[in-house]
């Protein structure tokens, strides 16, 4: 999934921590899947506090092993390890499979 975000800087990843904690649901970063709506709010930022309009575009993944992957990428090794139930390891069409 693509999403987009609308501001005046040029915003590489996402830290929490930055944004203000006041705002009307509270901490948050806000995006949304719409570019034009994005674009938007990149102009009345860029007007109200002066610099370039810039829409930020993240990719984000939809399932928890990419998330898990995207999220981790960065900080630490991913190992994986594919992992089978006994009863589908020992049945007849997998062990033929796996001969091959």
């Amino acid at each position: 999934m693509i999403l987009y975000h609308g501001s005046n800087l040029d915003i590489a990843s996402i830290n929490l921590n930055m944004c203000r904690p006041y705002k009307d649901f509270g901490r948050g970063f806000y995006l949304t899947s719409m570019e034009d709506q994005a674009r938007k709010m990149a102009h009345r930022v860029s007007k109200i506090y002066g610099g370039p309009e810039i829409v930020n575009v993240y990719g984000i993944a939809d399932d928890f092993l990419s998330t898990v992957v995207m999220a981790a990428a960065n900080q630490a090794p991913i190992y994986i390890a594919p992992a089978m139930n006994t009863n589908m390891y020992e049945n007849a069409c997998q062990k033929t499979k796996i001969k091959k």
